[in-house]
């Protein structure tokens, strides 16, 4: 009875956890160059790091600073050339929805690749 208590409070955690990119806000080209989410996806916010380092133009920035609310999310970003911006992305509690998954490398919730389409050969 413990056992089963402690996933449902895992499952439970776990997909509660999930926030809906619902708007966009400031600068938030860098969100998606950097993170790689859209304004629709279902991420986990675990994967708002600092010091990530991406490219856009001829610049590099670097994520120095994550906030999270619970309807929005503020990262901060320093330009290679000393310049600082803030990202702002709106968000919402979310669930990644069957047949969706979380997927564990992106953070982000997609289409499950062990579903079998159907009308492939490969299904069962």
């Amino acid at each position: 009875m413990r056992i089963l208590i402690f996933f449902l409070l895992l499952a439970s955690s776990s997909s509660m956890a999930a926030l809906q990119y619902t708007r966009i806000g400031n600068n938030y080209t860098l969100v998606s160059t950097c993170f790689g989410l859209n304004v629709g996806d279902i991420f986990d916010p675990s994967i708002l790091t600092t010091g990530q380092v991406c490219s856009g133009s001829s610049y590099t920035f670097t994520s120095t600073s994550v906030s999270i609310t619970s309807t929005s999310v503020r990262i901060g970003f320093s330009r290679n050339d000393g310049r600082t911006y803030t990202a702002i992305l709106f968000v919402s509690n979310a669930t990644c929805e069957p047949p969706k998954v979380m997927n564990p490398q992106t953070g982000i919730c997609e289409d499950d690749p062990c579903t079998p389409y159907i009308g492939s050969e490969f299904d069962v």
